[in-house]
């Protein structure tokens, strides 16, 4: 009998599954800004979440108004349903990208899971990718000629530690020529290439 998920086989199975998982959080992201129509940087969370049907709600109005139980309000993030309607309710006592981001993940939780008080690990991982490429889209960065992690960080509204990361990701991008090879990419990157004009 054949053993599964163990040695070099069960390996590659896993790393697989995981480049699945990102390939969903990506694509959602190229996905959303077609299906908002974001051609500009920094990404209008406010207009994604309408279009979406998506709620955004702070800690603290959340408690005023008893939207949610206070003791699930912990850490800098909670999604839920609240009456009836995919909500995100997000710590906005941080900085701005430290919000903007935790937003942008609560919204692909929302987007990627029925039940986003429910999600899973694979969610939360999905939902980070989703977050970073809504955020900083590297077609976005690299048709703008963006490239410095400080230029990263201010047009996109993001934490410093994200645009570092994402300006050595798109190094990486550039060295490999991996832009423009996927359809949803190729349309999002004519978005930004028009709203650039």
């Amino acid at each position: 009998m054949e053993k599964t998920g163990g040695g070099s086989r069960g390996k590659v199975n896993n790393r697989q599954k995981s480049y699945d998982y990102y390939k969903r959080g990506r694509d959602l992201a190229w996905e959303t800004l077609i299906k908002c129509g974001i051609s500009s940087l920094p990404v209008d969370l406010r207009r994604v979440a309408e279009v979406c049907g998506i709620r955004i709600v702070s800690f603290r109005r959340a408690e005023r108004e008893g939207l949610i139980d206070r003791r699930r309000l912990r850490g800098s993030l909670v999604t839920d349903i609240a009456g009836g309607q995919k909500t995100v309710f997000v710590d906005n006592t941080m900085g701005d990208g430290a919000v903007r981001m935790n937003m942008a993940k609560g919204i692909g939780r929302c987007l990627l899971s029925e039940n986003p008080g429910r999600a899973s690990r694979r969610t939360y991982y999905e939902a980070a990718v989703f977050a970073r490429d809504l955020l900083m889209p590297a077609i976005a960065l690299f048709v703008l000629d963006i490239r410095d992690a400080a230029e990263i960080e201010r047009i996109c509204s993001v934490p410093p530690k994200a645009a570092l990361a994402r300006a050595e990701r798109m190094a990486e991008l550039r060295r490999r020529g991996k832009f423009n090879s996927h359809p949803l990419e190729r349309k999002a990157g004519e978005l930004f290439l028009r709203g650039s004009k």
